[in-house]
């Protein structure tokens, strides 16, 4: 009758619509799948879009600066304090000293506590004393610290020396972390912070690896280097443009 003609045309009707649902489904999956591509593909071109514009010619001269300032201080400070340690411990074992573990994790935090007056200081004088001039004199204090390993070069020394070098130079990264964002606009100085950011890494990791070939040598060529890094670094950051209290 009419319920059983009506059942079948219902039944009939099925496939039809399972291959419309399907089809729906294809065309949203599509469609996801192809908003996802075009978003990663933006976030690629911002990106690259973003570095570019630090290279423009109205921030390449900043960038390049900046460049000049980061690579001998990050080079001479990482590299300086990879060898330093290293270098006393395995002095150490030549004459048969040998000190207790628990004595490396005590050094570590008097050398990371001696960062803290100096960061107070920084904090509250730099507006005064100007940020390129404070930067400029903590870079010369470094370099001026290094040389007292030639005077002062015992196992007793390690911890004297490791916590001056630190606190004078706790002052540099304070100011860099200031410097880089405010000399760039305001539309640019997370691509910039997050560029230097990782540029830093890449120099860390090069000292790190350079100045390991020299634990087992003479101590002149690093404790050379170091000094001559920070002395650049130094001469360099007077270029550094100065920025008002208003920039950061």
């Amino acid at each position: 009758g009419i319920n059983a003609e009506y059942g079948r045309s219902y039944v009939d009707g099925l496939p039809n619509v399972q291959e419309e649902f399907a089809l729906v489904k294809r065309l949203i999956e599509d469609s996801t799948h192809t908003q996802e591509r075009q978003s990663v593909h933006e976030m690629i071109c911002e990106f690259g879009s973003g570095i570019a514009g630090l290279f423009s010619r109205r921030l390449i001269k900043i960038t390049f600066i900046l460049h000049a300032v980061i690579l001998p201080v990050h080079f001479g400070y990482y590299g300086f304090m990879l060898w330093f340690p290293e270098y006393l411990e395995s002095q150490n074992k030549g004459e048969g000293i040998i000190r207790p573990p628990e004595y490396t994790y005590v050094e570590a935090f008097y050398v990371s506590l001696a960062s803290l007056p100096t960061n107070i200081f920084t904090i509250l004088l730099s507006d005064r004393i100007g940020h390129t001039r404070l930067l400029s004199a903590s870079l010369l204090l470094s370099a001026c610290s290094v040389f007292l390993l030639w005077e002062f070069n015992g196992p007793s020394w390690t911890v004297l020396i490791s916590c001056l070098f630190n606190a004078v130079t706790a002052p540099v990264f304070c100011m860099l972390d200031t410097i880089i964002p405010a000399l760039y606009p305001p539309d640019s100085r997370g691509t910039a912070f997050g560029y230097h950011t990782a540029f830093i890494r890449v120099v860390s990791m090069c000292a790190t690896w350079i100045f390991s070939m020299f634990i087992d040598s003479s101590p002149t060529v690093p404790i050379l280097l170091t000094a001559v890094l920070l002395i650049l670094s130094a001469v360099i950051s007077l270029k550094v443009p100065p920025i008002s209290s208003s920039s950061h």
